[in-house]
């Protein structure tokens, strides 16, 4: 019974009675329930987003900056006729002369280094990708992350599920305080920005590479998550 009890009182503790009616004032608002929902959606990466480079050292910057620029285009050129989309190239980002340092602290030579940014749309490929971009020359390795192309209607799918699972939370909380829950009131995201609110009046507010024969990558999982809480009408 004392278990029973406490359950009652916290379920009692967020109804929020919202006003009452006095003679001349406007009729009462709603009492209201709120309760927080969220839910995951699971699914595979299918853009996997690579940096990548050159480097090369010489004793005069005007012999390693053609050979340079010669090697970063051939790698290019190799990508494009691998089959990525000229818009999903970019290169020259961090592109670099300067002058190596001997460890006496002496000059001794020059370094150029360029780097490439590919963005794969075809994933479950990106190791074959590497591997021709390593065969036409690219020797530097800085990162490679994984992207999912929908992100916005997974989100959007998880969205859902989380306002369901808030509703089947209030239902619980209502009818344990011999209540029912009602329409939806209003939603908001857990940094309290409102996603939804009903409107009475719709008018108004507003490193280095491998030279292995084969590249494997292991694309996992990516995890989309949703949270909200919801505002619901007693009835």
């Amino acid at each position: 019974m004392g278990k029973r009890w406490v359950a009652l009182l916290t379920a009692a503790a967020l109804i929020t009675l919202t006003g009452f009616s006095l003679q001349g004032e406007a009729a009462p608002q709603a009492d209201t329930l709120t309760a927080n929902g969220s839910a995951t959606v699971e699914t595979t990466p299918d853009v996997v987003r690579l940096t990548l480079g050159i480097q090369e050292e010489g004793a005069t910057p005007s012999a390693i900056w053609q050979t340079g620029w010669e090697r970063f285009a051939a790698v290019r050129q190799a990508l494009l006729d691998a089959g990525i989309a000229e818009e999903d190239l970019s290169g020259g980002t961090d592109l670099y002369l300067g002058q190596n340092y001997n460890d006496n602290g002496y000059p001794d030579g020059y370094r150029f280094r360029a780097v490439l940014e590919v963005t794969i749309r075809d994933a479950e490929n990106a190791g074959s990708y590497i591997d021709t971009a390593i065969a036409a020359g690219a020797d530097v390795g800085y990162s490679l992350q994984y992207a999912v192309s929908d992100e916005a209607a997974l989100y959007g799918e998880a969205l859902g599920r989380a306002v369901q699972n808030a509703r089947t939370s209030a239902e619980r909380l209502a009818a344990a305080s011999g209540r029912q829950v009602g329409r939806v009131l209003a939603i908001r995201d857990p940094n309290g920005v409102t996603l939804y609110e009903e409107r009475t009046n719709p008018d108004t507010g507003g490193g280095g590479m491998s030279d292995a024969a084969e590249t494997v990558i292991q694309l996992g999982t990516e995890s989309i998550t949703a949270e909200v809480q919801v505002i619901f009408e007693l009835t």
